[in-house]
């Protein structure tokens, strides 16, 4: 096999194989499938095309660096996302560690109403993350799973609709509701903040 052309008919699997065994061919032609997929998905997660950019290249960069070090899988695509999974995570606590929201919770003591004691920020978020699960698993069925397959699976109230056997108008009802129930618990800040990675800490 000598042009990219070629890589193209072959399966994940065998690229993935043919980038341990040092294919640079391989390589381009698993980049070329999966670059606009995983900056799609790291821009849904960060909302910056930049920072998006960033991560998946810097994923890609150091796919090739290691290549002769990844394990064998069946699934590069899962391997891929999975990665960027724990990028984004880590661009998440960074953010969070650079709010001056943050900085105000430590500094009013949410945690453990100890306004003396400054906690590091890692507990803090996961503080955080912690009441954000406990206060979707406390919504009506109906409610969470609406909100969930909104912020989760990214789907349109019609598809929701459509899966729920309910009208669009209800499904809009339940995530308002959810919503407003969300955010009585923990705050629009911390709302806003932490909606957006729901999927990495559920």
């Amino acid at each position: 096999m000598s042009s990219l052309s070629t890589y193209q008919h072959c399966t994940d699997t065998e690229l993935w194989h043919l980038l341990k065994k040092g294919d640079q061919r391989a390589f381009e032609c698993l980049y070329e499938r999966y670059w606009l997929p995983l900056l799609d998905h790291a821009y849904q997660r960060l909302q910056s095309t930049d920072a998006a950019k960033d991560l998946v290249q810097g994923l890609f960069v150091n796919l090739y660096v290691r290549r002769e070090e990844i394990p064998d899988i069946h699934s590069p695509r899962h391997y891929l996302f999975r990665a960027l999974k724990y990028q984004v995570l880590n661009q998440l606590r960074g953010t969070l560690l650079r709010s001056e929201k943050l900085q105000q919770l430590q500094a009013e003591g949410l945690r453990e109403r100890q306004p003396r004691e400054q906690a590091s920020a890692h507990v803090i978020e996961k503080e955080l993350e912690g009441r954000l699960r406990d206060a979707i698993h406390l919504l009506p069925e109906k409610c969470r799973e609406a909100f969930l397959l909104s912020r989760m699976e990214n789907l349109s109230y019609k598809s929701i609709a459509l899966r729920m056997g309910i009208s669009v108008n209800t499904v809009e009802k339940q995530i308002g509701k959810a919503l407003r129930i969300l955010r009585a618990q923990v705050g629009n800040y911390y709302l806003d903040c932490l909606i957006p990675f729901i999927i990495y800490f559920l």
